[in-house]
């Protein structure tokens, strides 16, 4: 993502105070003309960043030069905020890491941009996370637009929305922000004294209102959708297996598969992990295909169930 990018070059050239375009490409796993190009963002953004040519030049910063993102409008920490998401590096284990480092970015801002930052990353989330359904076309989608004018602003809406049964209900909806999830974007909002997850691409109509609402100030977007992703997952995925995962990639393989992870742990070196599935037989299905990636421990009527299938195959290529 260009902007985690950028905030990353400007800490590596005050680290190391002098580095090529061939290093930091390396370093950020892009193309040199990506670096350049990320270069005149920098000095547009109003980033001293200076450059020397020949035998030993490179990108530097002033000597004096620390990060300051005072100089950044509100549009734009919007943008940078939006985009740092935890979700990654709590797979790779180092959120605390990440943390700490986010609380240094917040803290070289300045007060106000520092509320503009947490007031971003409580009314739009990026869930980096995979999952079973298709992405949906929605760019340039008018209801996307209506409904994060109705975010910011504070605003009532009016919708017609269908669910999964194809039945319309008339509802209206405070909104209180928006979550982007596997190219699926879902409206977050209390509607009927209860805060509910909508599909955007199922609202059918939608009316802004003039009425506005007081959004409650203990409300964080990412604790409200992770409680309700999980809740929708284990009712569209009863059927749990555990497993013990011998490849790196396996939780990635079983999600392709149509399995859900819900929970993943390290015992003596063993990496073991729950996961659902719709029915038994989509669980067999996966199991067998990743029978080299991913051991099946239970449930029993599973382990009946692939004993079978693997005992019907070797009779097959005798």
């Amino acid at each position: 993502m260009r902007a985690d990018r950028l905030l990353s070059i400007m800490m590596y050239l005050q680290q190391a105070g002098r580095m090529t375009a061939n290093e930091l490409a390396q370093l950020l796993e892009v193309s040199e003309r990506t670096i350049y190009r990320d270069m005149d963002a920098l000095s547009g953004m109003g980033v001293p960043v200076q450059s020397e040519g020949g035998l030993g030049g490179g990108f530097m910063l002033p000597a004096n030069y620390r990060t300051k993102l005072d100089g950044l409008n509100t549009s734009e920490v919007h943008a940078i905020f939006l985009q740092i998401n935890e979700q990654p590096f709590k797979q790779l284990g180092i959120e605390q890491a990440m943390r700490s480092a986010l609380l240094k970015l917040m803290g070289s801002l300045s007060n106000q941009h520092r509320e503009d930052a947490d007031w971003i990353r409580n009314r739009v989330f990026i869930d980096m996370g995979s999952w079973h359904a298709q992405p949906e076309q929605q760019q340039g989608d008018d209801r996307l637009r209506l409904i994060r004018k109705a975010v910011w602003e504070q605003r009532r809406l009016q919708l017609t929305y269908k669910n999964r049964l194809h039945s319309t209900a008339e509802l209206s909806l405070d909104s209180y922000g928006i979550v982007l999830k596997a190219g699926i974007w879902f409206v977050i909002g209390r509607s009927d004294e209860s805060i509910r997850a909508l599909r955007v691409s199922s609202i059918q109509s939608i009316e802004p209102t003039d009425t506005v609402f007081e959004r409650p100030t203990a409300f964080r977007l990412e604790t409200f959708w992770e409680q309700w992703l999980a809740s929708y997952q284990h009712r569209q995925f009863p059927y749990i297996v555990a497993v013990v995962l011998h490849h790196e990639d396996s939780a990635e393989r079983v999600a392709r598969l149509g399995g859900v992870l819900f929970q993943m742990r390290e015992e003596a070196g063993v990496r073991r992990a729950e996961v659902g599935f719709e029915s038994e037989e989509s669980a067999v299905r996966a199991m067998l295909a990743l029978a080299h990636l991913v051991e099946a421990a239970g449930p029993s009527t599973l382990m009946t169930r692939l004993r079978e299938e693997i005992q019907h195959l070797g009779g097959m290529y005798k």
